[in-house]
């Protein structure tokens, strides 16, 4: 799989040139030159080999239809691991420069060659192994699946072909094979196992928390205009008094200012009069039916009675109605009832609790009807106008909850809801406005205040990690696992929302992993390190 970097003259690549053609066009190889199917030189750690054959499956696909070409291997194409890459063992490495398995590739690795083990020629394995010279000796399903009971200082099995200039397995070395990422864990060793810590290297362990999945947004308040009113001067008249100030807090019904006007008096008057005709009407009608049973008085005579009563009655209740319209209450007119020759003045009232946020009354200045006295607005809620990019609105509906943070109020976050979303979106700024309505019991906020406002589209508890352990490698987000002082398992996760230097993720590590944070990206360096020109050389 890879040529060491002492093959840096022009003889050492033509050579390796050479070797590759030589496999590739099945001829004899180098190794088969020199010892087929004879003993040959080891080294004692190498004895402990074991046999990786191909998947069972695999063999018995192939075998059931073996096809009809031939390949150089003597052999059927269709079961030749050499030719039919469909028929390697896809856990073992395999050396493109000689076209064999990496393990069994004895001029990469000279060292790994067993003493008097023989060799095929033809298919580049061991004679004991060899599966295509002998069908006999293909594994059971069973077999296949057996794990081996021990393993060496680095927790590989016997016989896994290790790195050694990285120490890890070949398999999992990360600076070798960068490209096995999507596939494998890969790892990555350090010199020493004090090089990651005078590196700066620390770890933090992943944890499920809870995250939100949100759309930041900007904001502006405003008041709750269900719950503002402007108190208006219903005809024109003279301001006799102002009992409120700016900023005065107000209950339902309280006196904020008093007015006199012509009309104000003639609708007074008005009603006095009515309700004086309608007691002289009910008089008279009451005198009538008294001379009806007695037989003095006609019939027709008691029906005009009764008429003048009814006429008498629906002008009291016009004028009675007009005083209401003015602004008297109920306890106003019956003072008019009981104190006729006291001055009549329309008393402006609160309709609701609330406070005065604007005044433009001023005692003994003289008005025109429909001018506003005051603004009148109850606090405890607010308004906030959102603005929604398009791209954000299908995640948008109502009552989601909605977070304010006003940069005033430091640390204080508050809570609302969605409650009206525009059906048009701004031809200029491509966003739609929206609007969610707050408590604000303690008054601290205030119209025409900006805000940022996160707008809730889901809430879970997923693993969570700090930004800063997550790395790029070629689009892909990784992360890097303690599994010793020196050496780090290669993650490549897959990622939900990030928050406020936190980020979701959905797969790739599992709750308790040391996942490095302080200097994750020294530890993407040492992993990539081969593409700086250093380590060994790929193809």
């Amino acid at each position: 799989m890879k040529l060491k970097m002492i093959i840096n003259s022009t003889a050492g690549m033509l050579l390796a040139a050479v070797v590759m053609l030589t496999a590739c066009s099945g001829e004899k190889s180098s190794v088969a030159d020199t010892d087929t199917k004879a003993e040959g030189s080891a080294s004692p750690a190498a004895v402990e080999v074991v046999k990786i054959l191909p998947p069972v499956a695999a063999y018995e696909i192939a075998l059931a239809d073996p096809g009809d070409k031939e390949c150089p291997h003597e052999t059927k194409e269709n079961l030749c691991y050499i030719c039919n890459p469909k028929m390697r063992d896809p856990k073992r490495m395999w050396c493109k420069e000689h076209g064999r398995y990496e393990e069994r590739c004895f001029e990469c690795h000279p060292d790994l060659k067993e003493t008097g083990r023989l060799v095929c020629k033809e298919h580049l394995l061991y004679e004991d192994e060899c599966y295509i010279c002998h069908p006999d000796i293909m594994p059971s399903k069973s077999e296949e699946t057996k794990k081996p009971q021990s393993s060496n200082d680095n927790g590989a099995a016997p016989g896994v072909l290790m790195c050694d200039e990285h120490n890890v397995v070949e398999a999992e070395c990360g600076i070798c094979h960068p490209d096995l990422l999507a596939t494998n864990h890969l790892k990555v060793h350090f010199a020493s196992k004090q090089a990651a810590a005078k590196a700066g290297v620390s770890v933090t362990p992943a944890a499920v928390e809870q995250i939100s999945d949100e759309i930041e947004v900007y904001a502006e308040l405003a008041f709750n205009e269900n719950r503002l009113t402007e108190i208006a001067l219903p005809v024109q008249g003279i301001v006799k008094s102002v009992e409120v100030d700016l900023g005065y807090k107000v209950e339902k019904g309280e006196v904020l200012a008093t007015v006199s006007s012509v009309e104000i008096s003639a609708a007074a008057g008005k009603y006095q009069l009515a309700l004086t005709q309608q007691e002289l009407a009910q008089k008279a009608l009451g005198r009538e039916q008294k001379l009806s049973k007695q037989k003095i008085s006609s019939q027709q005579e008691l029906d005009e009675a009764e008429a003048r009563m009814k006429t008498a009655e629906v002008e009291r209740r016009q004028a009675y109605q007009q005083l209401m319209t003015l602004g008297f209450d109920a306890k106003q007119v019956e003072r008019l009832n009981q104190k006729p020759d006291e001055a009549v003045v329309l008393e402006l009232r609160a309709p609701f609790a609330g406070e005065i946020a604007e005044r433009n009354a001023v005692q003994g200045s003289w008005l025109e009807a429909g001018t506003a006295l005051f603004k009148l607005v109850d606090t405890s809620s607010i308004w906030a106008f959102l603005s929604i990019p398009e791209s954000d609105l299908q995640r948008v509906k109502l009552g989601q909850v909605v977070k304010l943070v006003i940069a005033s109020r430091v640390g204080q976050v508050f809570e609302g809801k969605l409650t009206w979303i525009a059906p048009e979106v701004d031809e200029r700024t491509r966003t739609a406005s929206a609007r969610a309505e707050f408590s604000n019991t303690e008054g601290a906020l205030k119209a025409q205040m900006f805000a940022k406002a996160r707008i809730i589209n889901r809430t879970a508890k997923n693993l969570i990690i700090p930004q800063s352990a997550v790395q790029d490698v070629e689009g892909n987000s990784v992360a890097f696992v303690r599994l010793a002082d020196d050496l780090f398992d290669v993650r490549m996760l897959k990622t939900g929302v990030s928050r406020h230097g936190r980020i979701e993720v959905l797969a790739g590590l599992k709750a308790g992993d040391q996942v490095v944070t302080a200097s994750s990206f020294i530890v993407k360096s040492q992993f990539l390190i081969s593409r700086l020109g250093a380590g060994c050389v790929d193809d």
